[in-house]
Formats: structure tokens, C-alpha cells, sequence
């Protein structure tokens, strides 16, 4: 267990010296440690910014990313788009820019454009581009407006709150409410073209529950997988189990067959 997970934990402890200095730990956080990180970090201070006077816009908080994060949810959308010339990518939520980085490898002739809510990180994923084909902008709505429609869409790891991994929360409402979450999807949906690929993962809630679903389908392939995380149904309460997530999905305007 970490340090922080350790104080944490002490929080409702019956011993007075740990009950005593998980307090003090909280008071000297407060007082010291998050004015310290507002003034000096610009990291931190994009983010509590964003929490707490951007919450209407802001899906997921954390800035968390990797190059490479995904190779099997790449590595299908590559095979299924094998041969499409002129191909146009929106990395939703795109933070610093290494998923967008890690795409061009799997598409390399393809416009790739990443947005992003934190104009720290995208002024960080400027310094690091130089391919004249990937655009990065914090101008969300003009972005989409400008370089949208798109053949493929990836929404991973954006679409949710951290809060809800806690064993304890059972209900997302006041979270992050279904209603959010569908609204968001409608509005990239707007933005993707005809058997174009809705790709998702790491959401609080199922793609299959969304309004737009009934225009799509779902791709079958290794991709697909159960993690080991729990959902919130569309009444935004949490699902007793853990459940099989299709993460690619294909736009058809169809309400039948739904997975090939």
C-alpha cells in the first residue's frame, strides 16, 4: 500500500496517534501543498482549475496517458480500414498527445486531429509535433466543426470519472450522471461519418446503453474484453457485475444486426 493509501486509511483508525496525524496530514495539504502546486505547478493548477470551474465541460480529470496504450483497439481499426484512402481520426480528450502520436504508426497517411479541455496539454503537445498532418487544439466545437466529419472516432479513457472506482460509491449521479455521458456521445456521433468506427474504452457506462447505438453496430474481435472494473447502469446506479465490454463499434444507421 502506498504512503497516501496508508494516511487515507487512517482516516478511521481508533488509534489517536494515527486518527491525530491523518488531521494534521489534511491540514498541512490544504494550508501548504495545494496553494504551493496552484502557484508553481501549471500541471496541477490546469487541473483544479478545470474541477472546479470548468465541471459543466470536464469529463475525466486526470491527465493520465502512455504511448501505445491500446495496440489491440489500434491494431483492429487499422485491419478494418485497410485500403480507405483520405482517412480523417479525432483523438476525444487526447491530453498530451501520445495516443495521437501512437495512431500515426497504425495510419500513416491519415489527418489526425486531438483535442483537448486542458490548454496545458495541448500547448504541450504542440512543443512536441512536427508532422504538418496532426492538428492539437483546445478550440473544441471549432475544431470539430472545421476538420469533422471523421472516419474513425477514439474516446479511451475520457468518458469517466476516477471518483467512481471507489469500492464504496454505488451511485453516479452527482458523479458523473448518465445523462452527461449520453449527450456526449450524441454530439461526437454528429461528427463521425457512415461505417466509420466509434471507438471506446474505460467508460463509466456501456456504449449499448446510449441513444446513438440503435444506428450501430458492435465489432466482434479479441478486442472485445471483461474488465475487471464495475459499470453504472443508465439509471446511474452500479451494476452487480462485471460485464463483457465492445469497445469498436460501427456506424450503419441500422437498427438490426448489430455485430459482425
Amino acid at each position: 500500500m502506498s504512503i497516501k493509501l496508508t494516511i487515507k486509511s487512517w482516516k478511521t483508525s481508533k488509534h489517536p496517534l494515527q486518527k491525530g496525524f491523518y488531521i494534521f496530514f489534511l491540514l498541512f495539504w490544504r494550508t501548504f501543498i495545494i496553494p504551493f502546486r496552484l502557484l508553481f505547478s501549471p500541471k496541477h493548477r490546469s487541473l483544479l482549475l478545470l474541477k472546479y470551474f470548468s465541471k459543466h465541460d470536464i469529463h475525466q480529470i486526470s491527465n493520465y496517458t502512455e504511448f501505445n496504450r491500446y495496440p489491440d483497439l489500434f491494431s483492429s481499426c487499422s485491419v478494418f480500414m485497410q485500403g480507405k484512402k483520405n482517412l480523417t481520426i479525432l483523438s476525444y480528450g487526447c491530453s498530451t498527445g501520445e495516443e495521437v502520436f501512437t495512431l500515426r504508426k497504425y495510419f500513416p497517411k491519415a489527418k489526425i486531429v486531438g483535442v483537448d479541455i486542458n490548454k496545458t496539454n495541448i500547448r504541450k503537445a504542440h512543443r512536441q509535433n512536427n508532422d504538418s498532418r496532426i492538428v492539437f487544439s483546445d478550440e473544441i466545437k471549432n475544431t470539430l466543426a472545421e476538420y469533422g466529419p471523421f472516419d474513425l472516432i477514439f474516446a479511451l479513457a475520457v468518458l469517466q470519472r476516477t471518483e467512481n472506482r471507489k469500492e464504496n460509491i454505488v451511485e453516479s449521479s452527482n458523479i458523473y450522471p448518465f445523462e452527461k455521458f449520453n449527450a456526449k456521445l450524441s454530439e461526437l456521433d454528429s461528427y463521425l461519418k457512415p461505417n466509420g468506427l466509434f471507438v471506446i474504452d474505460h467508460a463509466d457506462y456501456l456504449f449499448e446503453e446510449a441513444d446513438i447505438y440503435s444506428h450501430y453496430r458492435a465489432l466482434k474481435g479479441e478486442h472485445n474484453t471483461v474488465h475487471e472494473r464495475y459499470l453504472f447502469d443508465k439509471e446511474n446506479r452500479k451494476m452487480s457485475e462485471y460485464v463483457t465490454h465492445h469497445r469498436i463499434f460501427v456506424k450503419t444507421f441500422s437498427d438490426i444486426d448489430r455485430s459482425v
